[in-house]
């Protein structure tokens, strides 16, 4: 660290055509110090570090680091796009492939319900396939929006208020649809009897309602994506 500071002040002064003498004087100190610095010797403290960023009309990381803050904040914002990009597509294939599938299945699910009076296909599509395309086209939509403009929520309580929220009632959700989907799947297992018996009256009131509701799943996955965006450093 020490040694890349020497060699950053070194390197600006050269780019500003300075003598080790000249650059002395406006920081008010010997020109042994100035050398002391440039062969990593000594350091310059932090008051002095910032005169020394004024002197060569710089920031201070671009003494201490060898770049500005600009670059920095420019990386950064570059890593986040890519990062938005790269969901965005991970997202966008989940909720093109899971719409294919419920729009290709939805005929065949409501005929194997009529003909067979099997309706564990429909409960499938609509308890599970339709809920996961809701919520991973919103991540996907919400991405896209991320690359438009940097979108969070700033305040910590309010975030992680929102996150809960959110959380709360995906897994509401999950709950309903499970007290309804395992034992129409698994009727041998009686493990879980005595939990869904009290559920399965809200759950296929309610589960099978909310599973046709889109807006949960839009207002669930976008509290997620923004509780779980921290603050911008």
């Amino acid at each position: 660290m020490m040694s890349s500071i020497g060699k950053n002040i070194r390197n600006l002064r050269k780019q500003k055509k300075m003598s080790q003498e000249h650059l002395a004087g406006l920081l008010h100190v010997t020109r042994q110090a100035v050398s002391n610095w440039e062969n990593g010797k000594s350091q310059p403290d932090i008051e002095t570090l910032e005169a020394i960023a004024g002197a060569f009309d710089t920031d201070i990381l671009m003494v201490l680091y060898g770049r500005r803050q600009e670059e920095d904040i420019a990386e950064v914002k570059q890593a986040q796009r890519k990062q938005y990009i790269r969901k965005a597509i991970l997202w966008g294939i989940l909720t093109l492939a899971g719409t294919l599938i419920y729009v290709f299945t939805r005929e065949w699910t409501e005929r194997i319900a009529q003909r067979y009076y099997d309706a564990r296909p429909r409960f499938l599509s609509t308890l599970i396939l339709g809920p996961v395309c809701f919520f991973a086209g919103t991540i996907t939509f919400m991405n896209i929006m991320g690359l438009l403009g940097d979108i969070r929520i700033k305040q910590g309580w309010v975030r992680r208020t929102v996150l809960g929220i959110s959380i709360g009632l995906l897994v509401f959700y999950i709950i309903s649809a499970a007290s309804i989907l395992v034992p129409l799947l698994l009727p041998e297992v009686h493990i879980f009897d005595k939990l869904f018996i009290g559920l399965n009256h809200i759950s296929l009131l309610l589960g099978y309602r909310l599973a046709k509701v889109p807006p949960l799943f839009f207002v669930s996955a976008a509290g997620i994506f923004l509780g779980m965006k921290g603050d911008r450093r």
